[in-house]
Formats: C-alpha cells, structure tokens, sequence
C-alpha cells in the first residue's frame, strides 16, 4: 500500500478484546506508536460510557474513544460531543420493552455523570456503576436504550421497536454467541456517521481511514472507508463481503496488522 492510512479506527468487543477485561498490552503499544507517528487511533464501540472507560484504562489518553457507536465523543477525559433522546418517544419505547419482559438497559447522558439505569430479569453486567430500578420515572437526558433479545425473538421484536421509532431514531442489532443486543440510538448516531463527523471535523478523507469490525454493526463504516479489515472470528456475512481479513481477536490480529502495515518494530 503506498498511501498508509491517516486515522486508525476499531471495533473493541469481538475486535479488540475477547475474554479479557481490558485492551491488552501488545495492542496498546501499537497504538502509542500510531499517535507517536500523529495518527490518530479512534475506538468506537456500543459499549457504554463506563464500560469503554475501564476497557480502555490503560491506552494512551491521546486515543479517542466512541461509546454507544459514537454517541458520545471523548478525548483525554473531555466529552467532544454527545447526542440524546427526546423525552416523549422513549416512554413508548420503554413500556414496549417492559410489556415483553427483556432487560432494559437506560443510557443517561453528563447531567447524570454517564449513569446506566437497569431494569434487569436475570441480566446484570457486574463491575460497573449501573443503577438497578424497578421502573422508569424520568425519561430526560437519555442517550440510548438497548436490550438483550433471544435468537428466536429477533426478528418480531426488530419488526415492532422499528414499527415504534419510526424515523425519529436508529436500531442497530448486534449478535452474540447466545443473543442479540437490540440498542436504540439518537437518529444521527451510527459508527459511520460519528467517523464521517470525526474525519469531517479533523480535514480526514474517509479513503485514508483504515477501520477494523466483527459485527453487524460495523458494517456501514467498512463500506464506506479506504481499508476496511475485519478480524478472522467476524460474523460470517462480514467474512463473505470483506477481502482483507486479519488474525483474530484472542491472536492480537488488529495490532498484528498494524504492526506489518505501518513496519514497527514492536515485539508481542
């Protein structure tokens, strides 16, 4: 490749990290070399606020991070932007969610110090500061709903949240080994969009932009960038449509591509 990309995006969850609870050590130096080289290394995820955070605790504070698929911008601490929710629509959306008793998981925005509310069934994700509730009472400053949705379930719940949000905000599924998360976002939120926002921002054509996913809800953003990649334990519809495929998470395989790509001298 003789024009080596301007900005480095990833995936985390299925990308980056496995099992672990964090970024681990060889990926993290391969990032402080891109940011050395004045790279910037953007991390966005469907991750929430806390969860981002802790997973990220030991990168370089240059990296850029993009919780819940970029509604949330942050660089060294400090929120570059953020997106919500209006009020009205949310209400219908969370007693939908709670008539068909799922886990409902409420992202809330600065104004509440990044707080997750958690209406849980069974589902809880341990180490975090999330709020468990028994119902919603406030529905202002919220950034996003998402809930956990059994393989066999999918596609009626899919079919009555959109028949619901209409046009007034996004859905993105992402699959796991045993469920679908379902997450509800603000209308001009998707990784794609945050990345067009970011490279419109920074003067980075998004043909310089390397980005490397696993699932579905990478997809739009691996069509849309110069070097799309994906790591070799993808989603099978990704693995048939992308070329440029990378060893997999638990092998490091991002950093490993790194590494070749740009020629350091790092050591795994």
């Amino acid at each position: 490749m003789s024009n080596l990309p301007k900005l480095v995006v990833s995936d985390i969850g299925g990308t980056l990290i496995g099992d672990s609870s964090i970024i681990p050590e060889f990926t993290g130096k391969t990032f402080a070399e891109m940011t050395k080289r004045d790279i910037p290394v953007v991390l966005i995820t469907g991750f929430n606020y806390h969860t981002t955070k802790a997973y990220a605790k030991n990168l370089d504070r240059d990296t850029i991070l993009m919780p819940q698929n970029g509604t949330l911008c942050l660089k060294k601490d400090e929120v570059i932007w953020e997106y919500g929710i209006d009020a009205d629509p949310v209400k219908e959306i969370y007693d939908f969610l709670d008539k068909e008793q799922l886990p409902i998981i409420i992202y809330k925005g600065i104004e509440d110090n990044f707080e997750v509310q958690y209406l849980g069934r069974g589902f809880i994700e341990r180490g975090y500061p999330f709020v468990e509730i028994d119902n919603l009472d406030n529905y202002n400053n919220i950034t996003g709903i998402s809930t956990i949705i059994p393989f066999d379930k999918i596609d009626m719940i899919s079919s009555k949240v959109k028949n619901i949000i209409g046009n007034k905000f996004q859905m993105i599924r992402v699959k796991e080994e045993k469920h679908y998360w379902l997450e509800i976002t603000p209308k001009n939120v998707r990784k794609d969009l945050a990345i067009k926002r970011f490279c419109e921002e920074n003067s980075i054509s998004l043909s310089d932009v390397i980005f490397f996913g696993d699932n579905y809800n990478d997809l739009e953003l691996l069509r849309i960038v110069g070097t799309p990649v994906i790591v070799e334990n993808a989603v099978i519809d990704l693995k048939n449509e992308f070329a440029n495929i990378c060893k997999p998470v638990y092998e490091e395989g991002v950093a490993i591509y790194l590494q070749e790509l740009f020629k350091l001298k790092n050591e795994k």
